[in-house]
Formats: structure tokens, C-alpha cells, sequence
């Protein structure tokens, strides 16, 4: 169901299908004269509000159900829609209104976004702002619009991506739109630093060519802490892999000047004990589980660290630098690429965000 179908001919003649800003198909035209055929509303999580069947020659409207309509791709473009069950089938599992009918890998999800743990879930309980395609990944997708030349950009952005486009806002003071185009930009891998040619990129890749004005060479600069340099393992953490760690010290010492940051510290520690870590590790060298021994990853030392028998660590950083976090997760990722790592960004306000 990855595959969206543009159009079809049939004994009756050619159609197209006009899709909204969610991916949904809500309108269908004939060829060659582009006059609407069918159109299609739904509720929240794709259920049929209205489908009605068009003349294009006297307008004269008549009901449809979803079954009739010319196209089983209908709400949010992630599905296929089977009018025997009323049911979406997603690539690998079926799906009925808000949830699926199966159960999803029990292993997947992050705990830095808790809906993905639940293994029924469609989208993470935002059918408009997210879909899934696949059955087993929920990506989200925003649409912004702009009143300069009509242009209409749209992002799509994995969980927990907007995020960052808050901390983008907070720390280079720019717009939230600036930091769309911005971090698309990233993501496609493309992010010069020269203004005149990221006016270019932006035109290239968006189709807007005067909002790429509103942005500066100073904004590129600071967007670019959120792309750091990927490196490769460092020598001194090569040199103790395998070590046995020592002992775990007491969790209540503090990993920086900031009381807000401290407090965080100290609540994620309880969570990780409540997943079921062993122990918790403040500020001492980076860990894992390895032959149900607690061996030594590295000589960096991670703001906090769970240690689990039968599953990779979590570790967690904490900064108001974030650049600094993302070039910790990098050495932290190179030392135990299973390790899962969850930053924290924190404002002049003691506020976080995460960062994906």
C-alpha cells in the first residue's frame, strides 16, 4: 500500500484522484475535462462521512458507500481500504478505525516516545497529523502553509521530529517554518552555508523561491549544531571495550549547575528502576550487560545510564548546548550502537525537549 495510484481507466473512461494535504483522496475528476466525478469525506480515522457520485453534466449527486467508490487507496494514502471487512490493511497488519487488529513487533518502539509502545495503536492517537504506511512505523507529516505566493510547503517528519524544529525555534530564534524548511534540508543532506545557494535549494526542493529570503546565513549557522560531524570510534574507548565496569555509584550526584536539569536526572533514574534496570549509572563511564557481567563501552561518561540484564542500555544526556548532545550521542552510539540514547535539551527556562 506504499504505492499511490495517480489515476485509472476503465470501460467508462479515464479518471484522476485529487489527494488532500494528509495523503486522503478526496475528489475525482474525469480526462480529459477535469470535472469532479466523486467526492469523499471522512471522519477522524477514515470512516465514510459522505461519498457521493457526481453527474458532470447536471450535477445531480447520488450516495455512495465506500465500496463503490472508484479507488480502494482513500483515507490518508498509508492503506488500502477492503470493502468485505470495512477494514485498512497497512502492508502487515489490518486495521480497524483507531487501532489494529494485531499485534505489533513486541520489541519495537522507543521510550523516549511512549505511544509507540502500545502495540495496537494507529498513529500515536493522531490519525490527521501522522499515518502508517507500513503497519509497524508511524511517521507524522505537517503541512505548512504560506501567504507569500500561495506556496505550500509539507514536511514529513519522523516521531519525535518536531521536536527538534521546537528546539531549533528556541535556541536560533527563527519561525517555526524556518525551521521546517531548515530541517528538511538536513534530512535530504543538503545544508550549504551559503545563502545565496540555500535560496537556491530551498526554491529546488519546495517550489517557494521569496520565503527562502527569510533566511539568513546566521540561521544556518545555528541549525547546524543539529547536524553534527558522524566520527569514528575513538581509540581510548576501543582500549577498555570489555573491561569490567566498576560499581555503580550513588544516582543523587549532580551532573551539572542547573537545578532543573538535576531534577530530571533524578526522576529518569526512578523510571529507569521502574523498566526494570539493574542499576543506574551517574556520570560514570559508559556500560553494558555482556555475559551477565557489566563491562565497560567506553571512557566517556554519560550523563545517566540504565544497565539491563536482557536488553541494551538506556542512556540519557542532559545539556542547554545542543550541539553538545548531539556529538555525545554520537560517541555513545559508536561505542554500542544497541544502546538506546535519549537527549535532553534544556531552555534558559529549566523547559526540555527531546531530540530525536
Amino acid at each position: 500500500s506504499g504505492l499511490r495510484v495517480e489515476g485509472q481507466a476503465d470501460a467508462s473512461g479515464s479518471v484522476w484522484f485529487v489527494r488532500d494535504g494528509h495523503g486522503s483522496d478526496r475528489l475525482v475528476t474525469d480526462d480529459p475535462l477535469g470535472r469532479v466525478v466523486e467526492r469523499y469525506d471522512y471522519a477522524a480515522y477514515g470512516e465514510t462521512v459522505s461519498f457521493v457520485r457526481i453527474d458532470p453534466d447536471t450535477q445531480a449527486t447520488t450516495n455512495i458507500t465506500a465500496a463503490q467508490a472508484k479507488t480502494v487507496q482513500l483515507f490518508g494514502g498509508d492503506g488500502e481500504y477492503d470493502p468485505s471487512s470495512s477494514f485498512y490493511y497497512h502492508d502487515k497488519r489490518w486495521r480497524q478505525t483507531h487501532r489494529f487488529v494485531s499485534m505489533d513487533d513486541p520489541n519495537a518502539g522507543d521510550p523516549a516516545e511512549p505511544s509507540s509502545l502500545h502495540a495496537y495503536l494507529y498513529t500515536p492517537g493522531n490519525p490527521i497529523g501522522f499515518d502508517d504506511a507500513t503497519g509497524c512505523s508511524w511517521i507524522g507529516q505537517l503541512m505548512v502553509t504560506t501567504a507569500m505566493q500561495g506556496g505550500l510547503f509539507a514536511v514529513r517528519m519522523a516521531p519525535g521530529a518536531v521536536m527538534v524544529t521546537k528546539a531549533i525555534t528556541v535556541a536560533c530564534g527563527v519561525t517555526f517554518v524556518e525551521s521546517l524548511i531548515a530541517l528538511e534540508l538536513m534530512r535530504k543532506g543538503i545544508l550549504p552555508a551559503d545563502g545565496a545557494q540555500y535560496v537556491a535549494t530551498v526554491a529546488q526542493f519546495t517550489g517557494i523561491g521569496y520565503i527562502a529570503g527569510l533566511i539568513t546565513t546566521d540561521l544556518l549557522q545555528c541549525v547546524a549544531q543539529f547536524s553534527p560531524t558522524q566520527t569514528q570510534r575513538l581509540p581510548q574507548d576501543k582500549a577498555v571495550d570489555g573491561l569490567k565496569a566498576p560499581r555503580a555509584l550513588p544516582t543523587g550526584r549532580p551532573v551539572a549547575q542547573n537545578a532543573a536539569i538535576n531534577a530530571e536526572k533524578d526522576a529518569d533514574a526512578q523510571r529507569l528502576l521502574a523498566q526494570g534496570a539493574l542499576d543506574v549509572r551517574v556520570d560514570q563511564r559508559q556500560s553494558a550487560m555482556v555475559n551477565n557481567q557489566v563491562v565497560q563501552k567506553g571512557i566517556n561518561r554519560p550523563d545517566e545510564q540504565g544497565i539491563f540484564m536482557s536488553r541494551p542500555p538506556i542512556i540519557f544526556e542532559y545539556d542547554t548546548n545542543a550541539r553538545a548532545l548531539l556529538e555525545h550521542r554520537v560517541r555513545i552510539l559508536a561505542n554500542d550502537p544497541k544502546a538506546t540514547v535519549v537527549l535532553k535539551y534544556f531552555d534558559k527556562n529549566g523547559n526540555y525537549t527531546i531530540i530525536p
